[in-house]
């Protein structure tokens, strides 16, 4: 088994990577706020009309049923099924549109302010990051702590985070730590291993969703593109609609 010490070899590297990660997630999570405040109307307008139409074929397969066996469809028992299997569905319309309105709420900050917020939250991560201070997860409210930290970070709550900042000085203080002692086993693993999960991170939807936004054209054709969609499903839910209609004429 490999131990360095934190004064020696690669551990810097190491840390390095380790606030990188946490930027890129941070960063991923602002693209997507960004990308739902341009074409979150659109995309849960798509959403909804894609479940329609789900909910319109599952309808219509229901029925069937009851036609095959030579028995007259019982709707009321049709839709309490049919709603039952849409839960998921409309969990996730739900979600969607909270987003979408959490990301028109959004207030902005000053640069300053983000980057007091990024320098705290990497002098908190120093202190006890759980992959550089085993200790934090040995201890819940150590580790209640640091999950506060994240979130603050992520979230860009300047107050909150400064605030969070004294709590861990005090618990260290309180409890007597001594984070000279840390060590960090296998960690020329850890360091390919966070390579390859920046490397991931970067290349997910939500990081890609910095180049859309950039481009104004690429903006333009996208929503060029949810509209053709949404215009679609709104065709090919007339369509469900009046085969529907016919079957329960049948």
């Amino acid at each position: 088994m490999e131990l360095i010490k934190i004064s020696l070899g690669d551990y810097p590297r190491y840390e390095e990577l380790l606030l990188e990660r946490d930027r890129c997630i941070k960063e991923g999570g602002i693209y997507r706020s960004h990308y739902m405040n341009r074409f979150g109307k659109m995309i849960i307008e798509l959403f909804r009309l894609k479940i329609e139409c789900i909910e319109y074929k599952k309808k219509m397969a229901a029925c069937l049923r009851y036609l095959n066996r030579g028995e007259k469809p019982d709707i009321s028992v049709i839709e309490e099924t049919v709603q039952g299997d849409m839960k998921d569905y409309y969990e996730r319309l739900r979600d969607l549109t909270e987003e979408h309105l959490a990301s028109l709420k959004s207030v902005g900050m000053s640069e300053e302010e983000v980057l007091r917020v990024k320098q705290i939250y990497h002098e908190i991560a120093k202190l006890i990051h759980p992959d550089i201070n085993p200790r934090t997860g040995e201890s819940e409210e150590l580790l209640d702590l640091w999950n506060r930290v994240c979130v603050a970070y992520r979230c860009n709550h300047l107050k909150e985070i400064e605030e969070l900042k004294v709590l861990v000085i005090r618990f260290l203080t309180d409890n007597g730590e001594d984070l000279g002692e840390v060590y960090i086993e296998n960690i020329g693993e850890k360091i390919a291993a966070l390579e390859e999960e920046i490397e991931a991170i970067k290349n997910s939807d939500p990081y890609r969703y910095k180049y859309l936004l950039e481009d104004e054209k690429l903006c333009e054709e996208k929503e060029a593109e949810l509209e053709n969609e949404i215009n679609e499903y709104k065709d090919y839910r007339v369509k469900l609609i009046d085969e529907f209609d016919k079957l329960m004429g049948g």
